[in-house]
């Protein structure tokens, strides 16, 4: 049951870094477009791209931790 739980966990958590890094790359190139032209959709484009990083990094984060946890109570028993 440990393992199922595991799995479903990593694949959620694997399908909101890859959703989030997507978007990521979305945001960056409309970002780097809007430059020329509208500073202020610029900036907006790009705090759409730090929340998507920020929120990435978070969920790999939290995986990798919930893995080295679960891997430590598997040793102790």
């Amino acid at each position: 049951m440990r393992a199922v739980f595991r799995l479903v966990f990593v694949v959620a958590a694997l399908w909101i870094v890859g959703h989030r890094a997507l978007s990521a790359a979305r945001d960056w190139r409309e970002w780097h477009a809007a430059l020329p032209n509208d500073p202020s959709a610029a900036d907006a484009w790009r705090t759409f791209f730090l929340v998507d990083v920020g929120t990435a990094a978070l969920a790999l984060a939290a995986v990798l931790l919930f893995l080295v946890i679960l891997r430590r109570l598997d040793r102790r028993g």
